[in-house]
């Protein structure tokens, strides 16, 4: 008999602790669940690419990977890889959606020549920026921008598009 009791608190305490381990367990699985659930609900939707002008969408978009490519270099790397990873990236860092028919094109600038054009400017930090000829062909489905200066994690430069916007629609110009 004297053993029956011992058996018995320990049943019920092996029983209880069980079920509280199990109750916790619950309790984080939901806790996880609902924290999935509202990181999914603060993500916006990715924006469509403007067919038409106001272009601002996706000039933010490309504002915000010129301004990221200024001091990550993993990020630049995938902006000229190739033109379908430089979209890729122009989506993901603009939380845009960008139409197949669109083409995206960033290039590193190359020191200037001794004998360099007219058309040839450069900054102080000794990039060179060829722009284009006024009379250059426009296509809306083309756009092509050199990169900005590398300065590793230096985050207090924003670069606009427009001064980096080498071809081609001549409205985004303006």
């Amino acid at each position: 008999m004297n053993q029956f009791i011992p058996n018995k608190i320990r049943i019920h305490l092996g029983r209880g602790v069980a079920s509280a381990l199990i109750v916790f367990a619950g309790i984080l699985t939901v806790s996880g669940l609902m924290a999935q659930t509202q990181d999914n609900q603060t993500k916006e939707a990715p924006v469509g690419w403007p067919e038409m002008a106001p272009y601002y969408a996706a000039i933010r978009a490309l504002y915000a990977a010129l301004t990221r490519a200024g001091w990550d270099l993993n990020f630049r790397q995938r902006l000229i890889k190739s033109p379908d990873s430089a979209k890729e990236a122009v989506a993901e860092e603009g939380n845009i959606k960008i139409p197949a028919s669109k083409v995206i094109v960033f290039y590193e600038t190359q020191p200037p020549k001794p004998d360099a054009t007219k058309s040839v400017s450069a900054d102080d930090s000794g990039y060179t920026a060829v722009h284009l000829l006024s009379e250059s062909k426009s296509n809306e489905n083309i756009h092509v921008f050199y990169l900005p200066p590398f300065k590793k994690d230096d985050r207090t430069k924003n670069y606009k598009y427009k001064d980096y916007f080498m071809c081609c629609y001549q409205y985004w110009r303006q």
